[in-house]
């Protein structure tokens, strides 16, 4: 029995030294096999999943910026509009003002050619520069020189007047400063 096992063994190893297996070895990793063809089909499904879950990420990423872009646009178009709206208004304001300007200026030069272009009072040597006053009832020449700060004379010699007591009411006199 020896002598046919060892002939036998001696196959054995013949084959497994030349690359031959056995079938149970085959089974084994055939088994072995389909164990790591499983381990990879499972791991490419949880990628996949895990592609799809990224995929949708990306879209309501992408979603939400297209939201906020058109959100912005609008919030600018708003803006530039408002924006055109105050430059309307400052131009309206400025015309506004030039027109007031110009009135205050052709007002002012129609009043200062008028006191220019008035005739004055001949005041016998006293200065033409003054004011007019009109008398009220009750009013005497030397309560007048006081409120004006200047002397019954003056105005006496600025309105040609020889007696004090000659004003009436409604009467113009001129004051001179």
């Amino acid at each position: 029995m020896k002598a046919r096992l060892l002939p036998a063994i001696t196959l054995l190893l013949l084959l497994h030294a030349t690359g031959c297996i056995t079938p149970t070895q085959r089974r084994a990793h055939q088994v072995q096999q389909r164990a790591e063809s499983d381990h990879v089909q499972s791991s490419i499904a949880a990628l996949k999943e895990r592609i799809a879950a990224l995929e949708i990420s990306q879209q309501e990423v992408i979603a939400r910026m297209n939201n906020t872009r058109t959100a912005v646009r609008a919030e600018n178009d708003a803006m530039r509009k408002r924006l055109n709206e105050i430059k309307v208004e400052l131009r309206q304001i400025d015309a506004a003002r030039a027109s007031d300007r110009q009135k205050l200026y052709d007002k002012l030069a129609s009043k200062m050619a008028a006191i220019v272009n008035s005739p004055s009072i001949s005041t016998g040597g006293v200065s033409e520069f003054g004011r007019e006053h009109k008398i009220k009832a009750g009013e005497t020449l030397s309560q007048i020189a006081k409120a004006y700060g200047t002397s019954l004379k003056a105005i006496m010699a600025a309105n040609r007047l020889k007696n004090a007591n000659t004003i009436r009411e409604g009467q113009v006199l001129f004051i001179p400063e």
